[in-house]
């Protein structure tokens, strides 16, 4: 296996760029997802890295070895397409041993060892005789997936592989995939516009738009600590809520405040004046007031109710907050409602650039 890095890459379709100044380290042995919104120029990286698309500037690297220039064949790494790209009229065994007849100076004897190992490994191979059109959906991925696995290559491409499959599928696809890359330890660059996909897969996660990276990080901390709203509000379902903040100036330092809810400026941002702050909460982290203790106070406009839990979309003064509570404390359509925000370090950002404040602590 081997890392991959990419340093300073741009591309342009015309006079549209589509990717630009991107650099990103791929670790040896690592699962990477790159996710963003339709368009942000995410399988453009893929298939610049699997050399389907030309580098317009940077450098390309795949364990240690430049690779912008050079042709597919010689970057040793395989692709699983979201078509899956099977071969119709050719058989399961066939279709996983075609690349290796075709490019490799491998035995016939090696060929088949690979071929039912890899089929063995995705259990699949009792189906090694049929034609892709007598398959379900997972297992003509798998099939797609096993394809990648006999060419033992240094590292695994995936664009969107389940974007195809039903909800139930995917959920199980997505653990044995992870399973498969923890058990044989490969490098995997994943492609995907599902943040729940994202957030269960990655190692690490890499979040782009508009052909910019916006934070790359292990997927619990880009949602614990988002660089900017764009981030804030792609990961995490559903997204989280935006509160212009007042200030207030006092002997002990200036402050931020929602309803009764109160933040201290950390040093940095004390002298920030630009443009109206906005505080960022999640969803899970209001919680009903207790004993008469709440930020806010609102009147719930709907209810969706999600099985163990329940979303309340409340109105507060100008604002629309949703809040996720356990399904026992779902409360009524119209009903008035006291809410509390979590007093962990406040989440702060600029209301013009999107840009994330440093923030100090919550006050009790």
């Amino acid at each position: 296996m081997a890392e991959v890095v990419l340093e300073g890459v741009g591309k342009c379709f015309g006079t549209r760029p589509v990717v630009q100044d991107l650099s990103l380290h791929v670790p040896d042995g690592s699962f990477t997802v790159l996710v963003g919104p339709s368009g942000c120029g995410k399988s453009t990286i893929l298939r610049m890295i699997a050399g389907l698309e030309d580098v317009d500037r940077g450098r390309l690297l795949i364990g240690g070895r430049e690779v912008t220039k050079l042709p597919p064949q010689k970057r040793e790494l395989a692709m699983v397409f979201q078509s899956y790209a099977l071969y119709p009229h050719m058989t399961v065994y066939r279709n996983m041993a075609f690349g290796l007849q075709k490019t490799s100076t491998l035995s016939k004897g090696e060929i088949d060892r690979r071929v039912r190992q890899a089929a063995g490994k995705l259990s699949i191979d009792h189906l090694l005789d049929k034609k892709p059109a007598s398959l379900s959906g997972g297992e003509r991925q798998r099939v797609a997936i096993g394809r990648a696995l006999v060419r033992k290559p240094k590292v695994y491409l995936f664009d969107e592989p389940l974007s195809n499959l039903d909800a139930k599928l995917r959920h199980r696809m997505r653990a044995e995939l992870r399973k498969l890359q923890e058990d044989l330890q490969i490098t995997v660059i994943y492609v995907t516009h599902d943040q729940v996909e994202a957030m269960t897969l990655g190692d690490q996660v890499a979040i782009f738009n508009q052909g910019r990276l916006q934070q790359v990080g292990p997927p619990m901390q880009v949602y614990d600590n988002p660089a900017n709203m764009f981030v804030a509000s792609f990961i995490g379902s559903p997204e989280m809520n935006f509160l212009p903040c007042g200030i207030r100036n006092r002997s002990e330092g200036r402050f931020i405040h929602y309803g009764a809810y109160e933040a201290l400026l950390s040093d940095q941002d004390a002298g920030y004046g630009h443009a109206p702050i906005l505080l960022g909460v999640r969803p899970e982290e209001i919680s009903l007031g207790q004993g008469g203790q709440a930020d806010v106070q609102g009147v719930v406009q709907r209810v969706e109710l999600l099985g163990a839990d329940a979303l309340a979309h409340v109105q507060v003064a100008q604002d629309e907050l949703v809040v996720r509570l356990p399904i026992t404390q779902a409360p009524r359509t119209g009903q008035g409602i006291a809410l509390r925000f979590g007093r962990s370090r406040p989440r702060l950002f600029d209301s013009e650039t999107g840009h994330r404040l440093q923030g100090a602590a919550g006050v009790s």
